[in-house]
């Protein structure tokens, strides 16, 4: 388990937990067609409670065009009318993602003052892997290896990665980095 380093602990009403502190950097998620799915890199501007739910207005550090956006910090994903089941929250601001490093590229640790997670293995179908790309993280399957320097990946955008390209997905459970489980196919 990877733990986030900058995790505090802010009291709304003595009711709620705010994981967040206003000027962070995180990460939110977007259910926009097109980019469902994808998390991008944003700035605390505000932290707030509207009709009961928790939210946060942030700045998009590589869209610096975009307005501002208040986001609650849980959302259901839209339900198309051909799937009218009920859908789980999901959570749409994380923290930033922590810097990944193969064993034999590891940095001296004790020059490094925030999270990072170190890898030793190779890729096999059904990691979950994320990349960046267009300005944001997305995140898939590998489905296929397709030679000694590409594999594939079952994602919205159907792109065929090198490995170095992606890196296993970290899953922000209860704010805190957790590496996923492969699942084969």
């Amino acid at each position: 388990m990877w733990k986030h380093s900058h995790r505090s602990q802010v009291s709304m009403d003595g009711h709620e937990h705010l994981p967040f502190k206003v000027g962070q950097l995180a990460e939110a998620k977007s259910f926009l067609q097109g980019f469902r799915g994808a998390w991008f890199r944003c700035k605390i501007k505000e932290i707030s409670l509207r009709k009961g739910h928790i939210g946060h207005v942030l700045e998009y550090i590589d869209f610096p065009d975009e307005k501002l956006n208040w986001t609650k910090l849980y959302q259901k994903p839209p339900v198309s009318k051909s799937k009218l089941k009920e859908k789980k929250r999901q959570l749409m601001v994380r923290p930033c993602f922590p810097s990944i490093y193969h064993v034999s590229q590891k940095p001296d640790i004790n020059t490094i003052a925030k999270v990072m997670v170190l890898v030793n293995d190779v890729w096999k179908v059904g990691d979950e892997v994320d990349w960046w790309t267009d300005g944001c993280y997305w995140s898939g399957r590998v489905t296929q290896l397709l030679g000694y320097d590409k594999v594939r990946v079952e994602n919205p955008l159907d792109l065929r990665l090198r490995p170095q390209q992606p890196f296993y997905s970290l899953k922000a459970i209860n704010l805190e980095w957790v590496r996923l489980k492969p699942q084969l196919p």
